[in-house]
This record gives C-alpha cells, structure tokens and sequence, in this order.
C-alpha cells in the first residue's frame, strides 16, 4: 500500500494535499502510514529536522489550501 501511494502522489504531487485534508478522520491505520512516510524519508537520507519541515510543509498546504 505504501508504494502504491508513493507513486501516485510523486505522480501527482497536488493530490498530497488533498490526501491528507482530513486529519480528524484519521485510523491506527493512517497513522501508520504517517510513521512509515517519515520512516521512508529518513531511510532516503533526511534527517530529523528534515522529515519535521517536510511535515510542516505539509501541514500548512493543507491548512492554506496550495
């Protein structure tokens, strides 16, 4: 499931925002994907500070909309 997502959402990076919109609706499920997206930065080389900016980023597209 995690690849399958990876490769639509470089594929269409717009969507990330839309993927993660309903925070409130998340699952043990979700959650795990969440830990497992910032266990795949890691192993790709960002470090923590990394992985935390890239969630802000996240964060605040999906607050703002982009």
């Amino acid at each position: 499931m995690m690849e399958s997502t990876y490769d639509v959402l470089v594929g269409h990076p717009r969507l990330a925002s839309i993927f993660l919109e309903r925070k409130e609706d998340r699952g043990p499920n979700a959650l795990r994907l969440g830990e497992v997206m910032d266990a795949s930065l890691a192993d790709a080389g960002l470090g923590a500070a990394d992985v935390d900016d890239a969630r802000a980023r996240v964060r605040s597209d999906r607050q703002f909309g982009a």
